[in-house]
């Protein structure tokens, strides 16, 4: 290392064996390791890292991925073939792979997803993403391979497809939720939120298949479902947290705040 990286995010496998170690990583040298997928630092102020340990702290092998903006992780998540899936915000051209489902880089910041193989082949990549500020913060990934990634998104359009929920941005920042298959299909995207700045940080899936995202809303409408747990944004506060749940096909099964003054 000759700058500033700071590993953020860590995943394990299924079987706990292997640990991929996500990282902003601003250091041009000292990354990534023989025959790694990129050898060289992209450029800009930050590239992502992606490293994968055994369980007893061997390097198995590390990797920059970016181009000549800056690339910045915020998650990494593994499936059950024991892929990793890193999610972030790119402002760098280029990095989308053929066929991939949004080839071009749309502006201002886009939402990155990328799938490495076991060995540290990249898979697949593609942006998310309008000509607004969008980042991407939680990636999960479910017992059949779905990928599901959730974040924030200043863009109008962009950002939805098939939409089973939310066609479009409510407010000046809306959390949207999007479904990839294994290969990184995009199945549906919608947006959820109201009025105000609505973001989500995480997301995970229940056996059933049903879909949770939560983070921080300003919104005063758009987000509650009649009879939720909290219906309204606390009073005297400006920012409360909020956790929704949505089926599988993507429709908005609850919505609540949570939080107080």
């Amino acid at each position: 290392s000759t700058n500033n990286d700071q590993v953020l995010f860590l995943a394990t496998t299924s079987d706990s064996v292997y640990i991929y170690v996500a990282a902003w990583v601003s250091s041009t040298s000292g990354i990534a390791s023989s025959g790694a997928y990129q050898a060289s630092f992209g450029g800009g102020s930050w590239d992502f890292g992606l490293a994968k340990y055994d369980s007893s702290g061997k390097q198995k092998w590390s990797t920059y991925l970016g181009g000549t903006g800056d690339d910045l992780p915020n998650n990494v998540a593994t499936d059950p073939a024991g892929d990793a899936i890193i999610v972030g915000g790119t402002t760098s051209s280029g990095m989308a792979t053929t066929g991939a489902y949004q080839t071009s880089y749309g502006g201002a910041t886009d939402c990155f997803i990328a799938s490495f193989s076991p060995s540290g082949k990249l898979l697949w990549s593609t942006y998310e993403g309008g000509t607004g500020y969008d980042y991407a913060w939680g990636d999960y990934a479910d017992q059949y391979g779905y990928i599901y990634v959730n974040g924030q998104s200043a863009s109008s359009s962009g950002m939805t497809s098939i939409v089973p929920y939310q066609s479009s941005n409510s407010g000046s920042i809306n959390t949207f939720l999007s479904k990839f298959s294994p290969t990184g299909a995009n199945v549906w995207s919608t947006y959820y939120g109201g009025n105000g700045s609505d973001i989500g940080y995480n997301v995970a899936t229940d056996p059933t298949g049903s879909i949770f995202v939560t983070g921080s809303t300003t919104s005063k409408t758009g987000i509650a479902t009649s009879g939720a747990y909290q219906t309204s944004l606390s009073s005297g506060s400006n920012t409360n947290a909020f956790m929704a749940k949505f089926s599988p096909a993507g429709n908005l099964m609850y919505g609540t705040y949570y939080g107080g003054g």
